[in-house]
């Protein structure tokens, strides 16, 4: 069985439980398996390039203390 189809109807489940589970596992592949593929190929095309490291997020904070350092000494 593929996410959504059976195939071409040769074999399927006969019984009501067989069924159910059909119904389950078609579901759990429509709202959770396939968001979660379309969701991790977005965020590997949304990338922020320009986003700081973390050694100069915390030079910047250092920088800032020292500004604010020295201008309370004056």
């Amino acid at each position: 069985m593929t996410l959504t189809t059976v195939g071409y109807g040769d074999e399927y489940p006969h019984t009501v439980s067989g069924r159910l589970m059909g119904i389950l596992l078609v579901m759990s592949a429509v709202f959770v398996v396939v968001p979660t593929i379309t969701a991790f190929i977005a965020s590997k095309f949304i990338v922020d390039d320009d986003a700081w490291t973390h050694d100069e997020q915390e030079q910047v904070k250092d920088d800032l203390k020292e500004v604010l350092r020295i201008l309370k000494d004056e």
